[in-house]
């Protein structure tokens, strides 16, 4: 849900085809504990780059970030 509320994010679809891939292809686990919770699964789900991507703005905007709760702006 972080990613999907923040605003003006653009990707390359010409140098990050693989990041664009994972985004389209994450999907909710309805069977995790966790909510919000990604599928994991190393043959179709790897979501290593979206992984990533996500990382980067839990590190770097930990600010909005943290107003972010189960996809409401808090």
């Amino acid at each position: 849900m972080l990613l999907f509320q923040y605003p003006n994010i653009y990707i390359s679809e010409k140098n990050c085809p693989l990041l664009i891939r994972d985004c389209e292809m994450a999907m909710v686990d309805e069977d995790s504990e966790v909510p919000g919770a990604l599928k994991k699964d190393r043959n179709v789900y790897k979501m290593d780059m979206f992984d990533c991507f996500r990382y980067f703005f839990q590190s770097f905007f930990t600010d909005y970030a943290s107003r972010i709760t189960l996809g409401k702006a808090a």
